[in-house]
This record gives C-alpha cells, structure tokens and sequence, in this order.
C-alpha cells in the first residue's frame, strides 16, 4: 500500500474513533461504567455477585448543570476496562463532568 494510502486509512480510523467519543451518549456512560468497574471488583474478588454490584452501582452523574464530557466519559470507561487488580482510581474520570454549580 502506498504512503498515501497508508495516511487516509490513519486518518479515516481518527476520524472514526473521534466521531464515536463525540457520540459516547451519558446513559451509555453510566451503564458501561458500571458495568466496567464492577467487572474488576469481581475479577479481583471484591465481590461476589457482580450483576448485584452494577444494579447497586449509582448514578455518577453530580447533578444537573454540570458539563458532559463524551470523549473523557469514553476514555473512563476504557481505563476501567484496562485496570488489573493493583490500578487505582482512573484519573481521567474526575473530568467526565466539570463546570459544576
């Protein structure tokens, strides 16, 4: 494949996967979210019943005002999906939602 082709794969892949966070819709967030860490406690033995821990998760949202943000709620999901037992609290995550009242 030429250099030039090379390049438009890179960035119709950039444009894709940046298209796909701007679409990283808030429920989908506070369900994959859950979904995610609670996976992890269960995988590290934290808990038993992981189905338990996703209904008993909560809703991350701070409350109304707040800013969404959709590429940094996909970035959280992903840390979540990637931690072992020793990964502490995802940074990125604190940044889901700023500009709170």
């Amino acid at each position: 494949m030429s250099s030039s082709g090379r390049l438009l794969r890179f960035v119709l892949l950039g444009l894709t996967l940046g298209a796909a966070a701007c679409g990283y819709k808030e429920k989908r967030f506070v369900d994959e979210s859950a979904e995610a860490y609670c996976a992890l406690l269960g995988a590290c033995g934290l808990t038993a019943d992981v189905d338990g821990c996703v209904g008993s998760y909560g809703d991350p949202r701070p409350g109304d005002g707040c800013a969404y943000d959709a590429e940094a709620a996909a970035a959280c999901v992903e840390a979540w999906e990637a931690a072992d037992c020793g990964t502490s609290y995802p940074v990125v995550c604190d940044v889901v939602y700023t500009e709170c009242p």
